[in-house]
Formats: structure tokens, C-alpha cells, sequence
């Protein structure tokens, strides 16, 4: 357990598994129901393996959503109609390089290099679009397939 990037305890719990419905206890001793953690938690990841001193530091160091200008680099396009049944139009006078589809699951569905894309083989749901353009400007945006 780090606190502000600093050691503050570790122990090893060869056996801890959620799989087979044991209980994971945050901020209380492991075998007691006493001892009860006053304190309150803001930022809290759980991995599948040791972090090194260093991890944890770049963690704690860079864990902050920041930019000068969340438009910077980003390619201005308008889709419609959205929701959308076939065809779903991309309205940008940039030249594209490349579009790709994404499904909820982050998996990639379809590629296209053109302004109008046929998306009626996609089944209904919410997708995410990139679009990215010869000078590698990129937008991301959320449309419906109805």
C-alpha cells in the first residue's frame, strides 16, 4: 500500500482470489473485523502484479489529466445523420488518410479512407469513430447505428 507515492505497508497474500467468491477487504486487518482504516481513498488500482518503486512513482507523479489546449493537433469534422442507419458522413474539407471504427469493447470493426461509410453490416449499438487526416491530425468521436 502506497501513500502518496510512499511505502507505506506491504504484505504477501499468496491466496487472495475473487474467482471463487472470497471476499477482498480494502482498509481493515486481514483477519479481523476490527482495526477499521480512518481515511479516505481518492485513487485506487489494483494489478495483476508487483509495481516496482518506479512504477508507483510515475504513477503518483503523472496521474493528472492536463494540456495547454485540448483542441491542439485535433482535426475539426462534423458527422451526421447520428444517429445513423447506412451511410454515415464525414464532413471535413481536409483530405482523409484514414477511418476506423471501433465497437464498445475498444475492438475495431471497420477501416475506411473515404468521407462516406457504409455501416449497414455494423449491428445497432454505440460505436467510436477516428478519423485521421494526411497530416496525422486526429479526432475521435461517438456515433449510433440505429
Amino acid at each position: 500500500i502506497y501513500v502518496n507515492g510512499v511505502l507505506a505497508n506491504s504484505a504477501i497474500r499468496a491466496n487472495w482470489s475473487t474467482a471463487n467468491l472470497q471476499n477482498f477487504y480494502l482498509g481493515r486487518s486481514f483477519n479481523s473485523l476490527t482495526g477499521a482504516m480512518n481515511a479516505s481513498v481518492d485513487d485506487l488500482k489494483i494489478y495483476n502484479r508487483a509495481l516496482s518503486q518506479a512504477d508507483i512513482t510515475s504513477l503518483f507523479t503523472n496521474n493528472t489529466l492536463s494540456s495547454q489546449n485540448f483542441n491542439q493537433n485535433n482535426l475539426e469534422v462534423l458527422l451526421y445523420p447520428n444517429p445513423v442507419n447506412d451511410i454515415l458522413n464525414i464532413e471535413t474539407d481536409l483530405v482523409l488518410k484514414v477511418v476506423e471504427i471501433y465497437n464498445i469493447q475498444g475492438q475495431k470493426v471497420m477501416s475506411s479512407t473515404q468521407k462516406q461509410v457504409n455501416i449497414s453490416e455494423l449491428s445497432s449499438g454505440i460505436y467510436m469513430i477516428k478519423i485521421q487526416n494526411t497530416d496525422n491530425t486526429i479526432a475521435t468521436k461517438k456515433f449510433v447505428k440505429q
